[in-house]
Protein backbone atom coordinates (compact mmCIF):
# COMPACT_ATOMS: atom_id res chain seq x y z
CA UNK A 1 0.00 0.00 0.00
CA UNK A 2 1.07 3.43 -0.67
CA UNK A 3 1.53 6.39 1.66
CA UNK A 4 -1.88 8.24 -0.34
CA UNK A 5 -4.04 4.69 -0.20
CA UNK A 6 -7.93 5.49 -1.04
CA UNK A 7 -7.18 9.93 -0.94
CA UNK A 8 -8.42 11.83 -3.62
CA UNK A 9 -6.35 14.97 -4.78
CA UNK A 10 -7.39 17.55 -6.16
CA UNK A 11 -4.36 19.44 -8.00
CA UNK A 12 -4.65 22.93 -10.37
CA UNK A 13 -1.99 23.29 -13.38
CA UNK A 14 -1.78 19.35 -13.20
CA UNK A 15 -2.05 18.48 -16.78
CA UNK A 16 2.19 19.31 -17.12
CA UNK A 17 5.52 20.42 -15.49
CA UNK A 18 5.13 20.51 -11.70
CA UNK A 19 1.69 19.61 -11.59
CA UNK A 20 1.78 16.79 -13.47
CA UNK A 21 4.64 15.47 -11.49
CA UNK A 22 2.78 15.63 -8.97
CA UNK A 23 -0.17 13.73 -9.97
CA UNK A 24 1.59 10.89 -11.24
CA UNK A 25 3.73 10.54 -7.80
CA UNK A 26 0.38 11.08 -6.00
CA UNK A 27 -1.25 8.29 -8.19
CA UNK A 28 1.74 5.98 -7.76
CA UNK A 29 0.85 6.24 -4.07
CA UNK A 30 -2.14 4.97 -4.28
CA UNK A 31 -4.43 8.27 -4.69
CA UNK A 32 -7.22 9.13 -6.98
CA UNK A 33 -6.16 12.31 -9.02
CA UNK A 34 -8.18 15.47 -10.52
CA UNK A 35 -6.54 17.17 -12.81
CA UNK A 36 -7.56 20.94 -12.70
CA UNK A 37 -6.48 23.31 -15.44
CA UNK A 38 -6.99 25.95 -17.79
CA UNK A 39 -6.99 24.40 -20.60
CA UNK A 40 -8.16 20.38 -21.06
CA UNK A 41 -6.06 19.81 -23.98
CA UNK A 42 -4.28 15.95 -25.47
CA UNK A 43 -1.80 16.80 -23.14
CA UNK A 44 -4.53 16.90 -20.32
CA UNK A 45 -6.02 14.12 -21.43
CA UNK A 46 -2.95 12.10 -21.60
CA UNK A 47 -1.85 12.66 -17.92
CA UNK A 48 -5.26 11.54 -17.06
CA UNK A 49 -4.43 8.39 -19.16
CA UNK A 50 -1.25 8.02 -17.80
CA UNK A 51 -2.77 8.04 -14.06
CA UNK A 52 -5.10 5.45 -15.23
CA UNK A 53 -2.64 3.50 -16.34
CA UNK A 54 -1.04 3.54 -12.65
CA UNK A 55 -4.38 1.25 -11.79
CA UNK A 56 -5.84 4.79 -9.99
CA UNK A 57 -9.02 7.17 -10.90
CA UNK A 58 -8.66 10.21 -13.05
CA UNK A 59 -10.87 12.91 -14.09
CA UNK A 60 -9.98 16.29 -15.84
CA UNK A 61 -11.77 19.50 -15.09
CA UNK A 62 -11.27 23.14 -16.37
CA UNK A 63 -10.94 25.72 -14.44
CA UNK A 64 -9.43 29.14 -14.60
CA UNK A 65 -8.77 29.39 -10.65
CA UNK A 66 -8.86 33.29 -10.95
CA UNK A 67 -12.53 33.00 -11.33
CA UNK A 68 -14.30 31.27 -8.22
CA UNK A 69 -17.44 30.39 -10.22
CA UNK A 70 -15.43 27.81 -12.34
CA UNK A 71 -13.75 26.94 -9.19
CA UNK A 72 -16.92 26.14 -7.72
CA UNK A 73 -17.90 24.15 -10.81
CA UNK A 74 -14.80 22.24 -10.62
CA UNK A 75 -15.01 21.48 -6.92
CA UNK A 76 -18.45 20.24 -7.29
CA UNK A 77 -17.68 17.48 -10.30
CA UNK A 78 -14.75 16.29 -7.86
CA UNK A 79 -17.06 15.92 -5.20
CA UNK A 80 -19.76 13.83 -7.95
CA UNK A 81 -16.90 11.82 -9.18
CA UNK A 82 -15.18 10.90 -5.89
CA UNK A 83 -16.86 12.23 -3.09
CA UNK A 84 -14.16 13.68 -1.33
CA UNK A 85 -11.08 16.04 -1.58
CA UNK A 86 -8.49 15.10 1.18
CA UNK A 87 -5.68 16.70 -0.64
CA UNK A 88 -5.54 20.53 -2.25
CA UNK A 89 -2.50 21.42 -4.19
CA UNK A 90 -2.37 24.34 -5.37
CA UNK A 91 -0.05 24.67 -8.56
CA UNK A 92 -1.96 26.86 -10.96
CA UNK A 93 0.40 30.01 -11.66
CA UNK A 94 1.74 32.33 -14.47
CA UNK A 95 4.71 34.05 -14.81
CA UNK A 96 4.78 37.77 -17.27
CA UNK A 97 8.24 38.36 -17.19
CA UNK A 98 9.24 42.18 -16.98
CA UNK A 99 10.82 45.07 -15.13
CA UNK A 100 9.37 47.00 -12.39
CA UNK A 101 8.84 50.83 -14.52
CA UNK A 102 7.77 48.37 -17.57
CA UNK A 103 5.12 46.06 -15.75
CA UNK A 104 1.38 47.15 -17.48
CA UNK A 105 -1.51 46.91 -15.20
CA UNK A 106 -3.35 44.60 -16.78
CA UNK A 107 -0.03 41.86 -16.06
CA UNK A 108 -0.37 43.07 -12.49
CA UNK A 109 -3.67 42.03 -12.21
CA UNK A 110 -2.95 38.97 -14.41
CA UNK A 111 -0.58 37.33 -12.16
CA UNK A 112 -1.99 38.67 -8.31
CA UNK A 113 -5.88 37.13 -9.81
CA UNK A 114 -3.75 33.52 -10.72
CA UNK A 115 -0.65 33.53 -8.62
CA UNK A 116 -2.53 34.47 -5.23
CA UNK A 117 -6.10 34.92 -5.90
CA UNK A 118 -6.50 31.49 -7.43
CA UNK A 119 -4.87 29.86 -3.94
CA UNK A 120 -7.57 31.69 -1.92
CA UNK A 121 -10.59 30.43 -4.36
CA UNK A 122 -9.33 27.15 -4.69
CA UNK A 123 -9.02 26.90 -0.84
CA UNK A 124 -12.24 28.87 0.49
CA UNK A 125 -14.23 26.45 -1.92
CA UNK A 126 -12.67 23.11 -0.46
CA UNK A 127 -12.21 24.33 3.60
CA UNK A 128 -15.76 23.66 4.67
CA UNK A 129 -15.20 19.98 2.99
CA UNK A 130 -12.21 19.58 4.96
CA UNK A 131 -13.14 20.95 7.95
CA UNK A 132 -16.53 19.02 8.58
CA UNK A 133 -14.37 15.77 7.80
CA UNK A 134 -12.30 16.44 10.48
CA UNK A 135 -9.05 15.97 8.09
CA UNK A 136 -7.24 17.25 4.79
CA UNK A 137 -3.74 18.22 3.39
CA UNK A 138 -3.47 21.51 1.66
CA UNK A 139 -0.58 22.44 -0.40
CA UNK A 140 0.20 25.44 -1.98
CA UNK A 141 2.94 25.94 -4.29
CA UNK A 142 4.95 29.44 -3.90
CA UNK A 143 8.60 30.44 -5.12
CA UNK A 144 11.80 31.03 -4.19
CA UNK A 145 10.65 35.09 -5.24
CA UNK A 146 8.49 35.17 -2.52
CA UNK A 147 11.07 34.41 -0.37
CA UNK A 148 14.32 36.59 -1.36
CA UNK A 149 12.50 38.29 -4.64
CA UNK A 150 13.02 37.96 -7.99
CA UNK A 151 16.73 38.30 -9.22
CA UNK A 152 14.60 39.50 -12.51
CA UNK A 153 12.27 42.22 -11.44
CA UNK A 154 9.06 40.42 -11.25
CA UNK A 155 7.51 42.23 -8.64
CA UNK A 156 4.29 40.98 -9.44
CA UNK A 157 5.38 37.59 -8.90
CA UNK A 158 7.50 38.06 -6.08
CA UNK A 159 4.50 40.31 -4.23
CA UNK A 160 1.84 36.60 -5.15
CA UNK A 161 3.95 34.09 -4.15
CA UNK A 162 4.88 35.84 -1.42
CA UNK A 163 1.58 36.83 -0.48
CA UNK A 164 0.86 32.67 -0.76
CA UNK A 165 3.56 32.25 2.10
CA UNK A 166 1.32 34.87 4.24
CA UNK A 167 -1.88 33.27 3.21
CA UNK A 168 -0.68 29.80 4.36
CA UNK A 169 0.49 30.80 7.91
CA UNK A 170 -2.86 32.00 8.37
CA UNK A 171 -4.83 29.29 6.98
CA UNK A 172 -2.67 26.81 8.81
CA UNK A 173 -3.98 28.27 12.09
CA UNK A 174 -7.59 28.45 11.10
CA UNK A 175 -7.38 24.95 10.27
CA UNK A 176 -5.31 23.45 12.96
CA UNK A 177 -8.31 22.75 15.03
CA UNK A 178 -9.84 20.45 12.59
CA UNK A 179 -6.95 18.68 11.43
CA UNK A 180 -6.49 19.74 8.32
CA UNK A 181 -2.43 20.63 7.65
CA UNK A 182 -2.02 24.04 5.30
CA UNK A 183 2.05 24.40 3.95
CA UNK A 184 4.08 25.71 1.28
CA UNK A 185 6.71 24.99 -1.10
CA UNK A 186 8.88 27.34 -2.44
CA UNK A 187 10.71 26.07 -5.52
CA UNK A 188 13.90 27.24 -7.02
CA UNK A 189 14.27 27.43 -10.23
CA UNK A 190 12.82 24.34 -12.04
CA UNK A 191 13.00 23.18 -16.33
CA UNK A 192 9.29 23.96 -16.96
CA UNK A 193 7.66 24.99 -19.94
CA UNK A 194 7.78 28.72 -18.44
CA UNK A 195 11.25 28.57 -17.50
CA UNK A 196 13.60 30.67 -20.05
CA UNK A 197 16.86 29.85 -21.25
CA UNK A 198 18.07 33.14 -20.35
CA UNK A 199 16.49 32.82 -16.48
CA UNK A 200 18.54 28.84 -16.10
CA UNK A 201 21.44 30.65 -17.47
CA UNK A 202 21.61 33.51 -15.13
CA UNK A 203 20.30 31.32 -12.16
CA UNK A 204 22.89 28.96 -12.22
CA UNK A 205 25.81 30.58 -10.97
CA UNK A 206 24.07 30.72 -7.42
CA UNK A 207 22.80 27.36 -7.01
CA UNK A 208 25.30 24.82 -4.75
CA UNK A 209 24.18 21.67 -6.06
CA UNK A 210 24.71 23.24 -9.71
CA UNK A 211 21.73 22.08 -11.39
CA UNK A 212 18.54 23.31 -12.01
CA UNK A 213 15.42 21.54 -10.26
CA UNK A 214 13.32 18.90 -11.80
CA UNK A 215 9.58 18.79 -11.44
CA UNK A 216 9.74 15.21 -9.55
CA UNK A 217 11.83 17.15 -6.91
CA UNK A 218 9.13 19.49 -5.88
CA UNK A 219 6.90 16.11 -6.34
CA UNK A 220 8.84 14.66 -4.03
CA UNK A 221 8.17 17.70 -1.36
CA UNK A 222 4.51 17.46 -1.98
CA UNK A 223 4.19 13.92 -1.19
CA UNK A 224 5.86 14.62 2.56
CA UNK A 225 3.45 17.45 3.07
CA UNK A 226 0.45 15.03 1.29
CA UNK A 227 0.97 12.16 3.96
CA UNK A 228 0.92 10.91 7.13
CA UNK A 229 4.64 11.54 7.32
CA UNK A 230 3.90 15.28 7.98
CA UNK A 231 1.53 15.02 10.52
CA UNK A 232 2.98 16.98 13.22
CA UNK A 233 3.71 19.64 10.46
CA UNK A 234 1.83 23.14 9.67
CA UNK A 235 2.20 26.73 8.48
CA UNK A 236 5.72 25.48 7.39
CA UNK A 237 7.22 26.60 4.01
CA UNK A 238 9.85 24.11 2.39
CA UNK A 239 12.36 25.61 0.17
CA UNK A 240 13.22 23.19 -2.45
CA UNK A 241 16.17 24.97 -4.74
CA UNK A 242 19.43 22.74 -4.89
CA UNK A 243 20.40 25.58 -1.83
CA UNK A 244 20.38 29.04 -3.66
CA UNK A 245 18.22 30.56 -0.79
CA UNK A 246 19.47 29.31 2.46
Amino acid sequence: MGYLEGKTAFITGARRGIGRAMALTFAEQGADIVVCDLTIDETAQQTVRDIEALGRRALAVKANVSIRADVDAAVEKALGAFGRIDILVNDAGIALTNTMMDIPEADWDAVIAVNLKGVFNTCQATARHMMDRKTGRVINISSIAGRRGSLFGDVHYSAAKAGVIGFTKCMARIMAPYGVTVNAIAPGIVTTDILSAEHEAASMPLIPLGRAGRPQDIADAALFFASKLSDYVTGTVLDVNGGSYM
